[in-house]
Formats: structure tokens, C-alpha cells, sequence
């Protein structure tokens, strides 16, 4: 019984072989002997003169009459007297063309076909040729992740930069899978706060030949001269350490009411003019030879000359003060003006009605009225105390002129102009302070111009309308 079913499993195997392996007999060919040597020796175009088939070297090979384990099948057109030679009556049957045997060449071809990168890993488009996922240009573009301006800014708190600009385009050529395009997208800038420039300011005053600003950090720097008339030495420009909240530049005398509220002076004392008292102050106006200070009690302090009475300030609370070269003026808490010292051009007899600042100067006064216009009283053979139509926000009076920031932030002056001290440029600004010959201002943008004389009393240059 088992013979019999091995019998049948026989003969059915020999007919599913028969019947995968049934052919034409007139398509039949028989497949030239290849020289194994000639398998090895890379790519070439050559074809065999004979029959047409390309050999792999270039030269004609001979054709295999034989058809031995060397080749079984070619479509490539030999004759049937070929084929019946390649295949005798008895020879055995040839494998199915799924289990064929390889040639040589045919098996040195699987062997490198098997260990070479696939095409589709190699070449245009693919994944490490050109073009390909880490192509020209990578994956970000021009402009990388940082902005032109970057956290740190210059000068105060600094708003970073724009982006890194438009991103660099990485074109990527993708073979049969076409052409992708990425854009690299811009930076992304960032606000920060940056480095303080050193020439940024809070405040300026103007003094008679040199000028004093508060920088952002709270320090003093002066320029201008050091001299008094005569040339001698008295360091009205040669600011203490520390930190200060305000400063106001005399003749020949500077003071600044420090960060702890008391205040500091330096130059000439030849009046007890640098010699503050104690107690804290809100503010403090240097002039010719005395100083008056707001002290934060809202009372009235002076020190220095006091012929004429300027230096005296009648009792009351006030809410600020401004001292000129022989008189003094105060607005009261009621918003009124009182003044007191020398009048003899009526430097010292003010107005009616209610104001939020005043400025005296060497000969006249100043004051800016609650409904924002100016009023001006004193002495005025240069036009000093007629100021022009308008609003304001501050004024400031110096020798024979006077200057006033508008409430468009621009500067108008009027008065004396051989100096160009009533010239001012044409800027935005916060504050101004008009000197004896010259003028200074905090622009908006924290930096400072000055405009009008610039040198001393013996005409040379000493840079007071300089600023650093």
C-alpha cells in the first residue's frame, strides 16, 4: 500500500515538472559558454559577433555548442539545429525557470547586485547623493535661529533685532519622487535687556563754562572747564563718586542731590555756595554765588551769598525752586510764585495766576502757567522775557536768553543769539537747560546736544557745549 501511494506521489511530480517546463521547441536556444574570466571583469558594451549577445568584456566570445551546467535559456536567436544539439533525446530535464541555475556570471552579478546600496539609496535624489535629505544648504536655511540685534541690545533695554531674515530655500531632488523645496523660515530675534551705553542720560544743566548730565546708571560726568574767571583751578567739572538722582551746574560751583536724598556740591566755595547743609532734598538750584535747595519737607533751604536777601526764602511749603544770579524763585504748593533777592529789573516781582515751573536767570524770570503757556517777567533788552506764543511743557532762563521744551517736544528759544544759544537743533527732547552762554538737552533718545558757546573766558576752547 505504501509503495503504491509513493508511486502516485511520483507520478505526480513528474507531471507538475513536466508541465512547468513545456516549451516551444522553435524558441528554444541554446546559451554560449561564458568564460568565467571574462564574468569578472566589470561593465562593459562589448557584443559577441557571432550571435549578438553581449559578452561582458567588448571582445566576441565563442559560442557554446555544448550546453553544459554553463547556461540553460537565451531569447537571443540561435537556430533549432542549435537548441536540438544543446539537448539530446536522453539529456536530462532542465530545472524549472524558478529554481534555475545560475552561470557564473549570473551568480558573480546576484553576489554584487547583493552587496552594492540599492539605486534608489545612491545617485540624484536619493538619500546621501545629491540632493538628497542633507542636500546643499541642510535643513535651515540662510538666517539661522538668531536675529540680527540678538538679546543684548545697545544702550538701555533693547528690543532684539529682526530675525535671521528669510531662511534659506534647500531645494531637494527627489529622483523618481520629484523635486521638494523646504524654506528655512527666519530667526526669531527676542527682547532682552541690553548693555547701558555710557553716554546716556537722565539730566543735564548748564553752568557759565561747563556742563553737568546724570547718566542712566546714575552717575555724573562733567565737561567744560575746571577754571573759574581767572583761570585758576576750582573743579566745578570734577564730579564725586556715587549716585545721583539730579544735578544743577552754577558759575563756578556744582551740586547734585545724591540717591539717598542728601546733597553733594563741588568747585568754587568761595561763598559757602559748595557747602549744602544736612537733611534730604527732592532738588537743588546752583547759580552765580549761592544755592537753594527743596528740601523733602517742602521747605525752602539756601546757602552761599546772601546780599539782597537771595538767599533768605520766606517760610511756606513749596514745590520747587530755582535760584538766579541775585534772586530767587519758588511755585508754592498753591501753585502760585513768590520770589525774593535783587529786583532791580523786577526779576523778583511775579505774575498773577497759577504755575507748574519757573526758572529764574541772571536778569528775568520764567514761568510755565498751568494752562501750559509761558509767561516771562524781568529784565528783556534782548528780547528774553517775550516768549513766544504756545504751549510748554518746561522752561529754562539763562543770562539773556531762554529756551523752552514745547509740548511737540521740540525746543524754542528766544532772546540774545550771538553765541547760537538760541539756535537749537531740530530734535525731539525731555528736558533743557539754558547756561550763561550756552544751552544743553536730554534728546528722546537719552543722548544730549548742546548748542551756543563753547568757549571760556579767555576765549579758548573749553568744550562746555561739547557734549561726551
Amino acid at each position: 500500500m505504501r509503495r503504491t501511494i509513493r508511486f502516485i506521489w511520483g507520478l505526480l511530480a513528474v507531471t507538475v515538472i513536466l508541465a512547468g517546463c513545456s516549451f516551444d521547441a522553435n524558441e528554444l536556444k541554446a546559451y554560449p559558454a561564458i568564460d568565467s574570466s571574462a564574468a569578472m571583469d566589470g561593465p562593459s558594451h562589448g557584443v559577441d559577433s557571432q550571435n549578438g549577445i553581449p559578452d561582458g568584456k567588448g571582445d566576441a566570445a565563442p559560442k557554446d555548442s555544448g550546453g553544459g551546467a554553463d547556461g540553460w535559456f537565451d531569447v537571443a536567436g540561435n537556430s533549432t539545429a542549435d537548441a536540438a544539439a544543446d539537448f539530446p533525446p536522453d539529456s536530462p530535464l532542465p530545472p524549472p525557470l524558478d529554481a534555475a541555475v545560475e552561470s557564473p556570471r549570473d551568480a558573480a552579478a546576484s553576489d554584487v547586485a547583493r552587496d552594492a546600496p540599492d539605486a534608489r539609496d545612491l545617485g540624484t535624489g536619493g538619500a546621501t547623493g545629491t540632493g538628497g535629505v542633507t542636500g546643499t544648504g541642510g535643513v535651515m536655511g540662510t538666517g539661522g535661529m538668531t536675529g540680527t540685534g540678538g538679546a543684548t541690545g545697545t544702550g538701555g533695554v533693547a528690543t532684539g533685532g529682526t530675525g535671521g531674515g528669510t531662511g534659506g530655500t534647500t531645494v531637494l531632488t527627489g529622483g523618481v519622487g520629484g523635486t521638494t523645496t523646504l524654506s528655512g523660515g527666519g530667526g526669531l530675534g527676542g527682547t532682552g535687556i541690553g548693555t547701558v551705553g555710557p553716554n546716556r542720560f537722565t539730566s543735564v544743566s548748564a553752568g557759565t563754562y561747563h556742563t553737568c548730565g546724570v547718566r542712566i546708571d546714575g552717575t555724573i560726568i562733567c565737561w567744560g572747564s575746571n577754571n573759574d574767571d581767572s583761570g585758576k583751578f576750582v573743579g566745578q567739572a570734577t564730579p564725586p563718586a556715587g549716585t545721583f538722582a539730579s544735578v544743577s551746574a552754577g558759575y563756578g560751583s556744582t551740586c547734585g542731590v545724591k540717591t539717598d536724598g542728601t546733597v553733594s556740591c563741588w568747585g568754587n566755595n568761595s561763598s559757602g555756595q559748595a557747602a549744602p547743609p544736612a537733611g534730604t532734598f527732592a532738588s537743588v538750584s546752583a547759580s552765580a554765588n549761592k544755592t537753594c535747595g527743596l528740601k523733602t519737607d517742602g521747605t525752602v533751604s539756601c546757602w552761599g551769598y546772601s546780599g539782597d536777601g537771595a538767599a533768605t526764602p520766606p517760610p511756606g511749603r513749596f514745590v520747587s525752586v530755582s535760584a538766579g544770579d541775585f534772586h530767587t524763585c519758588g511755585v508754592k504748593a498753591d501753585a502760585t510764585i513768590i520770589c525774593w533777592g535783587n529786583n532791580v529789573n523786577g526779576q523778583a516781582t511775579p505774575p498773577t495766576g497759577t504755575f507748574s515751573a519757573v526758572s529764574a536767570g541772571a536778569d528775568h524770570t520764567c514761568g510755565v502757567k498751568t494752562d501750559a503757556t509761558i509767561s516771562c517777567w524781568g529784565r528783556n533788552e534782548a528780547g528774553q522775557a517775550a516768549p513766544p506764543a504756545g504751549t510748554f511743557a518746561i522752561v529754562s532762563a539763562g543770562d539773556s536768553f531762554t529756551c523752552g521744551v514745547t509740548t511737540d517736544a521740540t525746543i524754542s528759544c528766544w532772546g540774545t543769539n550771538g553765541y547760537g544759544q538760541s539756535a537749537p537743533p531740530a530734535a525731539t527732547f525731555t528736558s533743557i537747560s539754558a547756561g550763561r552762554y550756552h544751552a544743553c538737552g536730554v534728546k528722546t533718545d537719552s543722548t544730549i546736544a548742546c548748542f551756543g558757546r563753547n568757549t571760556d573766558s579767555f576765549g579758548n576752547l573749553s568744550g562746555q557745549a561739547t557734549p561726551p
